[in-house]
């Protein structure tokens, strides 16, 4: 059995610089005795979306190697969300693939590196796990990577998912091409009493798609509604996520069924962020919006 750890930074391999401050590019992870294969070096949060598809390919690639029966990617926590669904999006289930971090970097004391290190090892060496998908390494959980998300800035356990159970099997979809993410697909919050003015910022500055952050089940404001009803007019696909951490959206008020009457898409069990990469890899893949509509309802129906 042979596996490969795709290096992408992250605190995971990182260390304060002179100033006391975290800082990539340590090669924290150059002494694990896996093969490795270093694609980005920097934290998670100057990564652009080019840098994600990347480390997407490079688990392509991976996954296509005859030699490698299972893959691990050390990605950086602010991120990893969003880089885990875009691999997640384009893999086949042929392979385990596993994408982990830290909290704190590999060399600290207490640090939680080995720990969830050592998870994606056993994780990646079992093949039974590859009809799960991508699956996130965390705090002694398997979390698919359309349910997971970052609910914690400090604690060791800072990952958690939306639906479901971590580990367990959902629906899997046709592979989408690898295409690189269109940056411009913003994801907008929305507040009580929101007037749209990001909205339409947005759409003056020139988005191609929209993700919303709405209220509860995927509620907005009148103003917010006038807003989605311009960019809709102009062609531009809108996504409606909720800005709770856990649970899904759906037209149930009165609010979110006007939305939809716009012609929104409710992005269904998916968080903003997986709605916002899957968004703008297909517009980035030149569906249209009648063709994302349907691609995000269909991803979003994961507990259906």
């Amino acid at each position: 059995m042979s596996l490969i750890l795709i290096d992408a930074g992250g605190t995971i391999s990182s260390a304060p610089d002179a100033a006391g401050h975290l800082s990539g590019g340590a090669q924290g992870l150059a002494d694990t005795g896996l093969a490795r294969r270093q694609i980005y070096a920097g934290l998670s949060e100057e990564m652009t979306l080019a840098d994600m598809a990347r480390v997407r390919d490079a688990v392509l690639d991976a996954i296509t190697d005859p030699a490698i029966t299972g893959i691990i990617v050390a990605h950086g926590t602010d991120a990893l969300e969003e880089t885990a669904f875009l691999i997640d999006l384009s893999a086949p289930a042929t392979k385990p693939v596993i994408v982990t971090g830290a909290m704190l970097p590999m060399a600290a004391p207490g640090s939680d590196a080995p720990g969830n290190l050592a998870l994606a090892i056993r994780a990646a060496s079992d093949p039974s796990l590859a009809a799960h998908g991508v699956l996130v390494a965390f705090a002694g959980h398997l979390i698919p990577a359309a349910s997971v998300y970052k609910h914690s800035s400090h604690a060791l356990d800072g990952f958690g998912w939306r639906f479901g159970e971590a580990g367990a099997a959902y629906p899997r979809h046709a592979p989408l091409p690898a295409a690189i993410p269109d940056p411009a697909c913003p994801i907008i919050a929305l507040a009580g009493g929101d007037d749209g003015a990001m909205i339409h910022a947005a759409l003056d500055h020139g988005a191609r798609g929209l993700v919303l952050m709405a209220l509860g089940r995927g509620n907005a404001s009148a103003g917010a509604l006038a807003a989605v009803r311009r960019a809709i007019a102009a062609g531009v696909p809108v996504a409606i996520a909720s800005r709770c951490p856990v649970g899904g959206t759906g037209a149930d008020y009165a609010t979110g069924a006007a939305l939809a009457e716009a012609g929104a898409t409710f992005a269904g069990d998916l968080g903003p962020t997986q709605a916002r990469i899957l968004l703008s890899t297909l517009v980035a893949l030149g569906h249209t919006p009648a063709a994302i509509a349907a691609q995000i309802t269909a991803r979003g129906a994961i507990l259906a």
